[in-house]
Formats: C-alpha cells, structure tokens, sequence
C-alpha cells in the first residue's frame, strides 16, 4: 500500500485510484496480462449491484465462483458492504449440482449467481427453489431452456 508523507495513507481520491486487485487473463492473445482493478471501480460495481438487488441484512450469497474469474468479487464483497452473509462452497461442492442444492437449502442461500451452464447444474441436481421463504425471486433459464425459481 501507498503511504504519503509521515506513513499516512493518502487522500480519498488518491486512495481510490489504487489497486484492489490484478486479475491475470491470456485474452485473446495467448499472452499472461494482469488486468489492474481500481479500488473505485470495485466500489462501483459492488455499489450498483447492492442497490440493483437490494442487498442487505439478512441475505446470504453462495460463493461457487473460483477466485480467477473476475465475477467471484461480487460474490465475496457485496454481502460483506451491504450486511449479508457469504457462503463459501468448496470446490467440489461447486462441481455438483446436488450438493449445491442441498448446500443453498441446509445454509438459507438467498442468492446464486451463476452461468448458464451453472444453472444447468443445479437444475440437473435438482435445485427448484433456493428460498421459499423469500418474497422477491428471479427467474433464470439455464442452456436447456428449462427454468429454476432462484432468490436475487
């Protein structure tokens, strides 16, 4: 981290323009480059996405995504700025469907976010509903055009 002056961190904006990660892709070249994220546009998107789905108190969001995909960062920070619980599935939860069903009703899941062939895998094992209780539901369409009720 940065410091400025005697070992104080600098101002808001200075702070802002910092790095808050390095996600690393081959793109479409082949080549390893480190995409740097800016503490601001994390809070952006972190922000953006808290307000589009009323996240808050309450909420517990399924972590499934691996750490190298960028989209594991909504999953692991905005439950955490907005009062929710993050539930981190093990990696081989992650990979099955019918223990990702049984993960998101055991814990009280009330949001997944998922690929379409995420979905898939859920649906296949078995996942119809992730929060009964929950009054705002989403519905998502996996790659085989069938549905699952899913909480957002």
């Amino acid at each position: 981290m940065t410091t400025f002056g005697a070992g104080r961190v600098g101002s808001v904006a200075e702070r802002a323009k910092m790095r808050a990660y390095v996600l690393y892709t081959s793109g479409s070249t082949g080549q390893p480059k480190g995409v740097q994220v800016e503490h601001r546009s994390l809070v952006n998107l972190l922000q953006d996405f808290r307000d589009r789905l009323g996240s808050g108190p309450g909420h517990r969001w399924l972590a499934l995504t691996a750490l190298t995909f960028d989209i594991a960062a909504l999953e692991l920070y905005l439950p955490l700025i907005s009062g929710g619980t993050v539930v981190i599935a093990p990696p081989e939860v992650a990979r099955d469907g019918q223990q990702i069903a049984r993960l998101v009703a055991d814990r009280g899941i009330t949001h997944v976010q998922a690929t379409p062939s995420g979905w898939q895998l859920m649906l296949d094992g078995g996942l119809r509903t992730c929060c009964a209780t929950r009054s705002t539901t989403a519905t998502r369409t996996s790659t085989s055009g069938r549905t699952a009720t899913a909480c957002s």
